[in-house]
């Protein structure tokens, strides 16, 4: 199952905007412009001159990014095997809310967040309940409230083990997200960041900045982390000591930072934080050649990650490595990140859910990553992707935990795994989590199942086609064909179905049926039209054909229809 990988080092873009030393952006906005290609452009002002007069108007500058986005999202169905979710249609919303203000050169501070985040049109729920509406009467009503949808149980007085008694359900949502807050400041030596920051630019394996990058769908979360970063441009350093001019620039160059961050810090009197330390080190350059072929943009590096705490016995270990290189007629992707270690706080959860499961230190293997090779030939562009995540067929607590989950907004095509298996997931991990609640756990590891729309156990060929015959107008399209890295089981279900002699013949998958080796195939295709500046309109489609690991215990399993409509309208 998926333990700790999701929480894995989310480090590749922490360090993206290290400056050299005494160059600092003047009114960098935080949001990343978008590009269909599926790779971060930097949108970034020059750096301002290395002057400061803290006391001088002129030298304060803030910068104002909003981003509103609204979408009908229609889905036909979503449970692919009951009738808890056959035809799930609704509008929903979003205000993304970016601030960067400087003084000088030298300090800066960023925040980004989220106002009606997921919050559904209308005034939804009960008015004795919650979400609690604002009318009692539906017809009287006249303004919307604060709701949105979450998996849980249909009848709070049915069974706890029922998977259809799971599903859709009103839950209030947060008026504001806020999320990320930080502070930059030079240093003679380079950068030095401390708050809640991102943990990505672009996307990544494990991470995600949340902009506006994806191919298909849309971003919805921010992985960030609260902590402090150093870090300089070595190649920077290496013109000082030698005395060469200084290169002062953020897109060419080599560069290296270190992260320390507090992950958990429960009780400030007992010792059950969990800690991350952290080291990058990349290279990036453009407009040059490698062995005579001109090269628009290089970007590789490694990453380094430690999590460790003392309360579960918990250490992670975690190597990340990644190559992009692109030019007018070719683009080459490759990341793969590995997760090793040791924890306890899997198996002290899942212990409780199953008789005779003994908590043990659980040796942690997991891996996952992505590549793109794509021909560009204007105004076509044909791209061939792989992604790839491990597994875990085993859910007894005796075994090691090797289940890997790619960052949430990595969206892998539009409706498998972003919607289909989200979904069935979701249940099964609601399911663990009501049973263990009343047993006074510390830890919920069956909140991990639930995939978040993540891959997860999968191995994907994804051959696309992409078009831009107008410069407002955007095509896409592409057949995903969806292959399990190991056998899909739902740990908790092979849990409570256990006889209590081999777990083998009762492993089941997250819709009751034997583990399957196939997703599904899945069509999808696209259309973006830009009429106009900061405004976008989308329409996405995409039709599923379900393989042998979503089938239910008949063997049955319906195909699924997916379409959104989408408007976003951007200030930046």
């Amino acid at each position: 199952m998926d333990a700790f990988f999701r929480a894995s080092p989310r480090l590749l873009g922490l360090l993206l905007p290290l400056l050299a030393p005494a160059g600092l952006e003047a009114a960098a906005t935080s949001t990343r412009t978008a590009t269909l290609a599926g790779t971060a452009i930097d949108a970034s002002a020059p750096a301002a001159p290395a002057t400061l007069s803290i006391l001088d108007p002129s030298e304060v500058r803030y910068d104002l990014d909003l981003e509103y986005r609204i979408q009908w999202l229609n889905q036909k169905p979503l449970s692919l095997n009951d009738l808890t979710a056959s035809d799930v249609s609704f509008f929903e919303q979003r205000l993304r809310l970016g601030f960067s203000g400087s003084v000088g050169s030298t300090v800066k501070i960023t925040a980004i967040a989220d106002v009606l985040d997921g919050v559904l049109f209308g005034d939804n729920g009960s008015f004795i309940g919650s979400p609690r509406t604002n009318y009692g009467l539906r017809l009287a009503s006249k303004s919307p409230n604060l709701g949105t949808f979450s998996v849980g149980r249909l009848d709070p007085e049915g069974s706890s083990v029922d998977r259809e008694n799971y599903g859709l359900v009103l839950v209030p949502a947060d008026a504001l997200n806020v999320r990320v807050a930080y502070g930059d400041v030079i240093l003679p030596f380079g950068l030095l960041r401390a708050g809640r920051q991102p943990t990505a630019v672009g996307r990544t394996v494990l991470t995600h900045d949340g902009s506006r990058i994806n191919r298909w769908g849309v971003s919805r979360n921010i992985d960030s982390t609260d902590g402090v970063t150093v870090g300089t441009k070595l190649s920077a350093l290496f013109d000082l000591a030698e005395g060469r001019p200084i290169d002062r620039s953020q897109d060419r160059g080599w560069f290296l930072a270190g992260l320390w961050g507090q992950v958990v810090e429960d009780d400030p009197a007992a010792d059950d934080d969990l800690l991350q330390l952290a080291a990058i080190t990349f290279y990036k350059d453009h407009d040059t050649r490698i062995l005579g072929v001109p090269v628009d943009r290089l970007f590789t590096g490694l990453i380094f990650s430690h999590r460790y705490g003392d309360l579960f016995e918990s250490r992670l270990y975690g190597f990340t490595a990644f190559f992009e290189l692109e030019n007018e007629y070719l683009r080459f992707v490759a990341h793969h990140a590995t997760l090793f270690g040791s924890t306890r706080e899997v198996s002290e959860g899942l212990s409780l859910l199953s008789e005779g499961q003994p908590v043990t230190a659980q040796k942690i293997l997991g891996y996952g990553g992505f590549a793109e090779v794509a021909a560009k030939w204007k105004p076509f562009e044909f791209s061939f992707e792989v992604y790839w995540a491990s597994g875990d067929d085993n859910p007894e607590t005796t075994t090691d935990l090797t289940q890997q989950t790619v960052a949430q907004d990595t969206n892998v095509g539009l409706h498998l795994f972003e919607n289909v298996l989200n979904y069935a997931s979701a249940r099964a991990a609601a399911i663990g989590a009501v049973n263990l609640s009343a047993l006074g756990v510390q830890s919920f590891p069956v909140d991990q199942i639930w995939t978040r729309g993540g891959l997860q156990n999968a191995v994907v060929l994804f051959p696309q086609i992409l078009a831009d015959p107008l410069p407002w107008l955007h095509l896409r399209g592409g057949v995903m064909f969806a292959f399990t890295q190991t056998r899909a089981v739902d740990p908790i279900g092979s849990l409570l179905n256990a006889d209590g002699t081999e777990i083998e013949d009762d492993l089941i998958n997250f819709n009751g049926g034997p583990p399957g080796t196939y997703w599904g195939t899945e069509f999808d295709f696209g259309v973006t039209l830009t009429p106009g500046y900061g405004f976008l309109f989308d329409w996405e489609i995409a039709y599923l054909l379900p393989g042998d690991a979503l089938a239910d215990a008949n063997g049955d399993a319906v195909n699924s229809f997916y379409s959104a409509v989408r408007l976003t309208y951007v200030i930046e």
